[in-house]
């Protein structure tokens, strides 16, 4: 799910997209797939060399840091509940160039609904 999800919001750079996605805290098809904080998610899309389970690190595991600015906006959401974090609503997306420490990264910020 990861790749998938990092490709299609690369592919929409300078968009505004709806997303309405959950992340469980423990992904069923890899231990690996999501790191969280208040405000920031990164998506590990590629794990090899990381044996043990645990947290990710860019040592072993590429992916994609997103920083999330709701900005207040009316519908966006950006919170956790039951066991899942929520990204829910119109997000403006905006990719930064260049990888560090094996992660691409990009800000959703909070967009007014289309």
């Amino acid at each position: 799910m990861g790749k998938g999800f990092s490709d299609f919001l690369f592919d929409h750079d300078g968009q505004v997209v709806y997303l309405d996605v959950f992340f469980p805290d423990e992904p069923e098809e890899s231990p690996y797939a999501v790191s969280y904080g208040d405000d920031w998610f990164s998506l590990w899309t590629d794990c090899e060399g990381q044996t043990a389970p645990g947290a990710p690190s860019a040592a072993y595991c590429l992916g994609v840091f997103i920083n999330v600015e709701p900005a207040g906006q009316p519908g966006v959401i950006w919170g956790y509940n039951q066991g899942a974090h929520y990204l829910k609503g119109y997000w403006l997306v905006t990719a930064h160039p260049g990888m560090h420490q094996g992660q691409l990264s990009l800000t959703l910020s909070g967009a007014p609904a289309q």
